[in-house]
């Protein structure tokens, strides 16, 4: 192969690269080509129209990059800086058949006259994950409805979150089904994720969950884990994880399996309710603490 065949095929590649990654700054203009750190976008959309599908948005300081819809496959990096998104309604919608991911990103939701969500939408395929993601709220007097994370998933679709943090919500974290009764769940992984101080901690209906080493706390907590299953028939772990201070720990109703191992619910009105026909199965090495009442009785006997 000639020198000159090779050059063609490095600026080809190189040309590929800076398209496939695209930047945000403090002195970015939404006008600029955005492919290079001398020349940035200003905010999170208009650098999302100028990424390929499958792209990277990346933040090169720490600034409100805005709301931003997303409807393809493309990873937002906050980086380092403290990057952040600011609303008074939603933070990021998300309405595609993509993987999306979004990284080292604050959601600060500005509590006034609407109801506001950090990150909300329709999955309708393939994955988003969130990784290293915090949404909380600023202002209001407690009578808007403050959400989270609220999606809906087709079923195999898949959410990651790891190192996620929601603070402070009405409803911390909602998944449940697109649409109708699937016979088939979503999937979702919860790796390390915390929800303080929400009404409701975390709610699934229809999905096959891995919640690991992550915690539900809140004095305020009316029921700290909701899983559940209408059609489908999932089987969820919840593992290493802590569930206290709720009027109900764990509620887990219909098609539901939940197994439990190593985790501590403690100082709930309920520790457990099970009812609708779900399954609660204990590995024996959980602990309960506090509780008023660790179980129904259905229970009684596998709270060990």
């Amino acid at each position: 192969m000639n020198k000159y065949l090779l050059c063609l095929l490095a600026m080809a590649a190189g040309s590929m690269s800076a398209q496939q990654r695209v930047y945000v700054s403090t002195f970015g203009n939404d006008a600029n080509p955005c492919n290079t750190v001398s020349q940035p976008c200003a905010t999170f959309q208009g650098a999302i129209s100028k990424a390929n599908a499958g792209g990277t948005v990346f933040a090169l300081d720490s600034a409100d990059f805005g709301p931003v819809n997303i409807n393809s496959s493309v990873t937002i990096d906050g980086g380092e800086h403290g990057a952040f998104i600011s609303t008074m309604n939603t933070g990021v919608q998300i309405g595609a058949n993509a993987a999306i991911v979004l990284r080292n990103l604050s959601i600060v939701l500005l509590v006034g006259a609407n109801s506001v969500t950090g990150i909300s939408g329709t999955l309708f395929g393939q994955s988003l994950t969130l990784d290293h993601v915090s949404v909380s709220t600023v202002g209001g007097n407690g009578v808007q409805t403050t959400t989270g994370i609220q999606l809906n998933l087709v079923p195999n679709a898949k959410v990651n979150l790891k190192d996620v943090n929601v603070e402070s919500m009405q409803y911390g974290i909602l998944l449940s089904p697109d649409a109708g009764n699937p016979a088939v769940p979503f999937l979702a992984t919860l790796e390390n994720v915390s929800v303080y101080a929400s009404v409701n901690g975390l709610s699934a209906i229809d999905g096959e969950m891995t919640i690991r080493n992550s915690s539900f706390l809140g004095g305020s907590l009316s029921t700290g884990i909701t899983i559940g299953a209408n059609s489908s028939a999932p089987v969820s772990l919840i593992e290493n994880t802590r569930i206290a201070n709720s009027n109900v720990g764990i509620f887990a109703t219909g098609g539901q399996t939940l197994r439990l191992s190593n985790d501590v619910i403690s100082r709930n009105g309920t520790g457990i309710n099970a009812s609708g026909g779900a399954t609660v199965i204990s590995y024996r090495n959980n602990v309960f603490a506090g509780n008023t009442n660790d179980g129904t009785s259905a229970l009684a006997t596998s709270l060990k």
